[in-house]
């Protein structure tokens, strides 16, 4: 399983508490990552194209139910709930 750079963590946790860049994740999560504003490479956010819509709403609703998206912390939680979606 590939490991998650910085940039892409950065890129989730944006997804998780920014809904606005949420949809336009979910609408295209390559150009999304691309103009997120973190050093985000084309092969990081190719992988990050990989997640579904539905992934992108489980692992939102996940991490707000277990109350922990709001300080964006827990990176190894990120790293390990999304790199099973990209893997």
């Amino acid at each position: 399983m590939p490991a998650l750079s910085d940039a892409q963590v950065d890129v989730l946790r944006k997804v998780v508490k920014d809904t606005a860049f949420r949809q336009s994740f979910i609408a295209n999560p390559e150009q999304a990552a691309l103009s997120s504003g973190f050093p985000v490479s084309a092969s990081e956010a190719k992988a990050l194209g990989k997640i579904t819509p539905q992934a992108v709403n489980q692992l939102t609703s996940g991490l707000k139910s277990a109350n922990i998206a709001a300080d964006g912390t827990h990176t190894l939680l990120y790293a390990v709930a999304i790199a099973t979606l990209i893997a």
